[in-house]
């Protein structure tokens, strides 16, 4: 009777006997029977460990514009693996993009501790300053900032946004025209007028702009736009405004 055990060693030595048959007919047995081991393709292949697929997919999430979801990840990270560097400047920016504007300030402080002192890394860490409020702070990192990197053309203009936030127009506007010239130094005050909601101001700065050489066509365009939008909010003012009897 053929017991399973017996089967198994029958099988086992019809395919001894093959190779043997197969090996006096002339074929190589290292071409036809090689063991599933040496097969790179038919071994399993080494998934990655949590922490990889933490920073992976935080990498991932983080490019789709889900803050959120990449801190999360980024710091499951660093619980994984406290002894690994931090992700300070992965997670500064998302921090800033969810408005935790304090956190997102020690992960730059953190990261410029740790030797990471990029004009860019001042430069962020400058203008996430300035949206907290702390104007002075601000300030004061861009001067650390230009020590550390004269001649950045960066830090220059964000010096001469935080003039501009310190009430000092004028020597924002001589910064930005030392930067880009006088055009362009006049297309930026009226941005940075808009941003304030001095409408007036800004189309005063535009039409100095487009008064001046090589204006750029972007301020010729913001000049038209914002012409006729402020044209038609005074329309809509003095129509809704009572007519006078006599």
């Amino acid at each position: 009777m053929l017991t399973p055990k017996n089967g198994l060693v029958l099988a086992l030595c019809l395919v001894v006997s093959g190779c043997g048959l197969l090996n006096r007919g002339g074929h190589r047995e290292d071409e036809l029977f090689k063991p599933l081991t040496t097969n790179s393709r038919l071994l399993p292949q080494r998934l990655p460990e949590q922490y990889e697929m933490c920073v992976q997919t935080a990498e991932t999430v983080a490019a789709k514009g889900h803050a959120n979801e990449a801190i999360k990840l980024y710091e499951k990270a660093e619980q994984l693996k406290p002894k690994r560097p931090p992700f300070d400047l992965q997670l500064a920016p998302l921090y800033a993009q969810i408005s935790d504007t304090p956190a997102s300030i020690a992960r730059y402080r953190s990261a410029m501790q740790r030797g990471h002192d990029s004009a860019d890394v001042y430069n962020n860490l400058a203008w996430t300053l300035l949206e907290a409020g702390r104007l002075a702070d601000a300030q004061q990192t861009i001067q650390l900032g230009s020590q550390a990197h004269p001649g950045d053309q960066r830090l220059a203009a964000t010096n001469a946004v935080l003039l501009y936030h310190a009430q000092q127009p004028g020597e924002a506007f001589d910064a930005f025209e030392t930067l880009y010239g006088t055009a362009a130094a006049h297309h930026n005050l009226a941005i940075l007028d808009l941003e304030s909601d001095d409408v007036e101001g800004a189309l005063e700065q535009l039409a100095l702009a487009t008064s001046s050489p090589n204006c750029p066509v972007q301020a010729i365009e913001m000049q038209n736009a914002l012409t006729a939008e402020f044209n038609r909010q005074r329309v809509l003012t003095a129509r809704r405004q009572p007519s006078k009897t006599h």
